[in-house]
């Protein structure tokens, strides 16, 4: 039994990876997992830049460590959708669910922004949700 792929299995392989869906899959993981750099770049440049960063962070402690926790938590999200494990796609719905019932009662006013882009999140996970085991 040999442990190489033939070549049609090579070739079933890279055309089941050029399909859009796969490319929406690939599209989505890379947007937590840049999400997650960013974020991590703009704590990194505010806690050697902004002179009321660690005062701040001293008088809330708890938001800054839930401000981290959700840095990872976006990275973990974009690992697990890459992987195309259904649990991913679970936690970006209840990321972007909890997001907009957050906002929303923080901010009635701007209701109707934050339920387009909630929209706009949860019909980008519909459509991977059958790519995803």
């Amino acid at each position: 039994m040999s442990l190489t792929k033939s070549p049609l299995g090579r070739y079933v392989e890279h055309v089941h990876e050029a399909t859009p869906a796969s490319r929406r899959v690939r599209f989505i993981a890379g947007y937590y997992r840049i999400t997650a750099v960013l974020s991590a770049v703009g704590v990194a440049l505010a806690s050697t830049h902004w002179s009321s960063f660690w005062p701040a962070v001293l008088a809330h402690p708890l938001a800054f460590a839930s401000g981290l926790f959700g840095v990872a938590t976006c990275w973990w999200t974009g690992e697990l959708i890459g992987q195309r494990q259904r649990r991913g796609a679970w936690v970006a719905v209840t990321s972007i669910g909890l997001s907009a019932l957050s906002r929303l009662a923080a901010h009635p006013t701007g209701a109707s922004a934050t339920i387009v882009f909630a929209g706009l999140g949860l019909a980008a996970i519909a459509s991977i949700w059958r790519e995803l085991e």
